[in-house]
């Protein structure tokens, strides 16, 4: 364990080397909140209704703002690293180590994820709660959002390891990545909720792992589940955890076979 916590440190450690973009960052924050807190405003002031598709105006905004506090957490970017350290040869090392590969790149996106969080994530809280009403739900859905949470990191950090393993077989996987990350900003309800597709859609997307990177831990915190849907939706996540997990083991133990058929 202690490797690991290496691991997570050397992680931090890498990420403070970037810590003006963090920084800069924050603008963002605040800037993506008025931009979605006026055209929020526009749309019910044009329909001229205190609900749309189950949202108020009030839980709307408390959606985005949710939506921003779990992307901060469900930041990945290990795909871009397997494809930098397959090119560069420095993959070897990793597969060396007496350690999980897939847990390696883990702990290390956890340390990285660690000065983001740290310098984002109070500022977020206070925008949300002191200018536009961000409102405590309650503590039994603070506990389900919390655990969500840590489901969706795992589904996103899977998800992002096998686009990033893939980079054994392909010559570049820069466009894979593009488009990945297109499909989680669309179908993880980080635009718009995806209550807002029509039914058949919706129902697509049920069966696939998107809606928990954000829309349904966001709903959980807002209490738009009941407590009977929010385990079902908990169970579902840990679901996809493990078959994403046994998917992706299996899939670095074929890139380590494929390495060292080329004499690696």
């Amino acid at each position: 364990m202690g490797s690991y916590l290496a691991l997570l440190k050397g992680g931090y450690k890498e990420a403070l080397q970037y810590r003006f973009d963090f920084v800069v960052g924050l603008l963002r924050v605040p800037l993506t909140l008025i931009i979605f807190y006026f055209l929020w405003k526009a749309v019910f002031a044009f329909n001229g209704t205190d609900v749309i598709n189950g949202y108020t105006f009030e839980t709307m905004i408390g959606y985005y703002v949710l939506s921003m506090i779990v992307g901060m957490f469900t930041w990945m970017d290990v795909d871009n690293w397997l494809r930098w350290d397959v090119k560069s040869g420095e993959v070897v090392s990793e597969f060396m180590r007496p350690l999980n590969f897939v847990f390696q790149y883990l702990f290390r996106q956890w340390g990285m994820s660690t000065l983001s969080i740290f310098i984002s994530l109070v500022p977020t809280f206070l925008i949300g709660y002191l200018f536009v009403g961000l409102m405590f739900f309650g503590w039994l859905n603070f506990v389900f959002f919390t655990i969500s949470v840590v489901l969706a990191m795992f589904i996103v950090f899977l998800i992002t390891m096998f686009i990033g393993l893939l980079a054994f077989w392909l010559t570049d996987i820069s466009g894979l990545i593009k488009v990945k990350n297109m499909f989680i900003a669309f179908l993880s309800g980080s635009l718009v909720p995806l209550s807002f597709f029509p039914g058949i859609i919706q129902k697509v997307f049920a069966f696939l792992p998107f809606q928990y990177m954000r829309y349904v831990p966001v709903n959980i915190y807002l209490g738009i589940y009941s407590v009977n849907e929010t385990l079902f939706h908990l169970g579902v996540m840990v679901l996809w955890v493990v078959v994403l997990y046994i998917f992706v083991h299996y899939q670095s133990k074929l890139a380590l076979k494929k390495m060292s058929g080329v004499g690696i």
